[in-house]
């Protein structure tokens, strides 16, 4: 029912360029495998009445041909953290 009249989507990232997403809920999951360049296209389409969340473990990367900090999740927790609109919760 929910899929059926569009209020919850799967979109994959190669499909969100040129999309405008408004009033969304975003569930950004394994973003530790998401690239930096993609997640920018990710943050780039939402407006304010958007929200998101950013889930992934930085002790699992599987992005090929970059080392183990050059994903998304980790520049978001090192670059984000003077932003008030973004909060980080890490779970041990």
């Amino acid at each position: 029912m929910w899929f059926d009249n569009n209020i919850i989507e799967f979109l994959p990232i190669a499909f969100i360029r040129g999309a405008s997403l408004k009033k969304a809920f975003i569930i950004a999951d394994e973003s530790q495998n998401i690239s930096i360049t993609s997640m920018r296209t990710i943050l780039s389409r939402f407006s304010d009445d958007c929200k998101m969340v950013i889930l992934g473990d930085e002790k699992q990367v599987d992005l090929k041909g970059s080392n183990k900090k050059d994903n998304a999740l980790v520049f978001l927790n090192t670059h984000f953290t003077d932003f008030k609109e973004f909060t980080n919760c890490s779970l041990n």
